[in-house]
Parts: C-alpha cells; structure tokens; sequence
C-alpha cells in the first residue's frame, strides 16, 4: 500500500512538472486572470442577487476588464499620435530644446546639448535596428495572455465554488481551514492593491490638470494601470509626460511638475500610502507586502508582483495558525 502510494505522489510530481512546463509562457496570463477574479469577485456576489451565476460571472468580468481595454487602446491611439507628430515635427523638437538650452549657463547648456544629441542619435540608431521579429512575437504574447487573464478571471469566478467543493472532498477540514483563510487574505491584498491604484490615479488627476496636460483623462487612466504594478510602473506615465511639459512649458513648470510628481505620486503612495492601505485592508505588515511586491517583481515580472503576495498570504497564515 505505502509502495503504491509513493508512485502516485511520483507521477503527480511529474504530470505537474510537465504541465507547468507547458504552461509557463502563459504564467502572466494566469495569475492575472487570478488577480482580476479576486477583484471581480465581490461584483459578481451583488450581481448574483439579480441574475444567474453564468450571466453574473461574465458581467462582473466585463466591467472589470472593459475599462482597462478601452484605457489601453485608447493609451496606444495617443501614443501613436504623439509619436507621429513628434516624427513630423523633429524639426520643431530640436528647435525647441536649442532654445531651451540658450537660457541655461554656456557649461550646462553644452553638457545638455551633447546628452541631447547623444540621446538623439542612439535613439534614431536603436529604432533602425529595432529586432522587430522578436518584438512581434512579445506583442503576440502580450495579447494571447492578456486574452487568458480574461478567459481565466471568467471561469474562476463561474466555477470557484465547484472547484472549492473538489478541494474539499479530496483534503481534511483542517487544510481547507487554512486554504481558506489564505484566499480571503489573498483576496483582502489584491482588493486592497486595486483600491490603492484608484487612489493614485484620483490624486494625479488633479496634478495632470494643473499643469494643462491636454491627454489628461488618458494619463489619468494609464496612471490606475500602472498603480496596480506596484513601485516601478508609475515613472511609465510619469516620464513622458515631464518631456511634454518641458517641451511645451519651459524648464521652471517641467522641474516642478518632476519633483512634484516624485514625492505625491510616487513616494508618499507607493512607500506610505499603498503598504499602509493594503497592509490595514488584509491585516498584514506593510513591509512584509512592500518586499513581497519589489522582490516578485524583480525576479518573475509582471506574474511575480502578484504571486509574491500570494505566498506572503499563504505563509503568514500558516505562522498565524501553527497548530496546523
């Protein structure tokens, strides 16, 4: 009997280590379709009281991930416009940044103008021999796993509770006990992390406006994206948008929108705010997640901001309930 069972734990290891192989180029696509099913979740719980599980399961999954489409493709039709009309315009640009540089010291405006210029043809240089082959294929793999967050957030959600329900049947109560309790901490995390991204994109709504920022309402939203991707994302917005304020406004407004947007739109809420909500939200140290975040990050990318918290959630609850 015990020989027996060794060879099935065996050959499960082994089918899981194939099938993981398999599955690994659609690892982001998974986990996100797991971080938006946490997300959708609760919407499809009040949705429920008004139709089926199947209908309140793909609306719920709808109105998570319509709004996030519509500010990509729209964020993609803006960037693409200013790219061309920065392409037309080069003229203009160097024209532009040469009086820019006229108004600074001879020393610094040289250094400038050699960074420029350096910066300029490197650019140029990189976009001739950009490998668009590969690009294409990391495209196609962006779109084909953001296409499996969809399909996945849909069926976790339709099919969590029979999915549950197996679980349950095959371990003891005390291991679906702790199983338990890590989802709804897990759940607390990323719920937490979604109301933080709601957060930092409202406070630089009005710092966008401030400053006469013409594609407010698409830097607003690209801003809530990024915010869900902890600590790094933001400088994605943050950046070009500081080049167009120089551009258009001038050294003194590009200098202050930059530190500005440091401090709070960066640092306050992604050291401060962001651990302190998330922390609160699922009864969790701040640190604990804040490292979970950066360390996912840094080693698995986009997958590992999310599965990091995931195994924080699963350990703290084992520490939280040592008798097993």
């Amino acid at each position: 009997m015990e020989r027996k069972r060794i060879l099935y734990l065996i050959s499960l290891a082994a089918v899981s280590i194939v099938l993981l192989y398999f599955l690994y180029p659609l690892l982001d696509g998974i986990v996100l379709g797991i971080v938006f099913a946490y997300i959708a979740y609760p919407v499809k719980i009040r949705l429920c009281r008004r139709m089926g599980g199947r209908s309140a399961s793909l609306l719920a999954t709808l109105l998570i991930i319509l709004p996030i489409t519509a500010i990509i493709l729209l964020g993609i039709f803006e960037m693409a416009s200013q790219a061309a009309s920065l392409f037309q315009g080069s003229t203009y640009v160097t024209e532009r940044f040469n009086v820019l540089l006229s108004g600074l010291s001879p020393q610094l405006g040289d250094l400038l103008s050699t960074v420029f210029e350096w910066f300029e043809s490197f650019f140029y240089a990189s976009l001739s021999n950009l490998p668009v082959r590969e690009y294409a294929t990391e495209i196609a793999m962006l779109v084909l796993n953001g296409f499996i967050a969809v399909i996945s957030c849909y069926y976790y959600i339709a099919d969590g509770k029979r999915l549950a329900g197996a679980i349950r049947g095959r371990v003891s109560d005390r291991t679906y006990s702790l199983l338990e309790k890590s989802s709804k901490k897990i759940s607390d995390v990323f719920v937490g992390n979604f109301y933080s991204a709601i957060v930092i994109s409202l406070i630089s709504l009005p710092f966008f406006l401030y400053f006469s920022i013409p594609f407010w309402a698409i830097a607003t939203g690209f801003m809530f994206i990024a915010a869900m991707i902890p600590i790094f994302a933001e400088w994605m917005v943050i950046a070009p948008v500081s080049f167009y304020v120089l551009l258009v406004q001038g050294w003194t407004p590009f200098i202050v929108f930059l530190l500005v947007g440091i401090i709070f739109i960066y640092l306050i809420p992604e050291f401060i705010l962001r651990p302190q909500l998330v922390g609160r939200y699922s009864s969790s140290h701040p640190l604990l997640l804040l490292l979970a975040f950066i360390g996912g990050g840094l080693t698995f990318g986009i997958s590992g901001f999310f599965l990091a918290p995931m195994l924080i959630c699963v350990a703290l609850v084992l520490w939280e309930n040592p008798e097993g």
